[in-house]
C-alpha cells in the first residue's frame, strides 16, 4: 500500500472515531402532557433498554452511545436535550424517536 494511501485512511479513521464520539448537540424539546404515570414509564422503560436514569426528577441519562439531560416540572412539562449522540443519528430522528416513546408509554395508562 502507498504512503498516500495509509495516510488517508488513517484520517479517515480517526474522523469517524471523533464524530462518533463527539456530534454537537441537539435543541432542547420540551414535552407537555407528561403526568406522573407516563414520566413513570418513560423512566421505567428506560432503564429496561440499559439507559441509566437518575431517580429524581431531573438529571442526566445515558446510555448507548447517548447522553442527555432532562428536567420534568412534576405536574406536565417534561424538557430534553440530548448533549452527546454518534453523528449518524441526527437530532430530528432523536426527537422522532422521542416522540415515538412518550406515545408508547401514554399508550400504556
Amino acid at each position: 500500500m502507498n504512503s498516500k494511501l495509509k495516510v488517508s485512511l488513517l484520517v479517515l479513521c480517526l474522523v469517524f472515531a471523533v464524530g462518533f464520539t463527539q456530534a454537537k448537540s441537539c435543541e432542547p424539546t420540551t414535552l407537555s402532557n407528561i403526568p406522573p404515570n407516563t414520566f413513570a414509564c418513560m423512566k421505567t422503560k428506560l432503564q429496561g433498554y440499559g439507559i441509566s436514569v437518575p431517580p429524581e426528577n431531573s438529571g442526566e441519562l445515558s446510555g448507548h452511545g447517548i447522553v442527555g439531560n432532562f428536567v420534568w416540572d412534576e405536574k406536565s412539562k417534561l424538557a430534553i436535550q440530548i448533549t452527546k449522540k454518534p453523528i449518524f443519528v441526527s437530532c430530528g430522528i432523536a426527537d422522532n424517536e422521542i416522540e415515538k416513546f412518550v406515545k408508547d408509554c401514554q399508550g400504556s395508562r
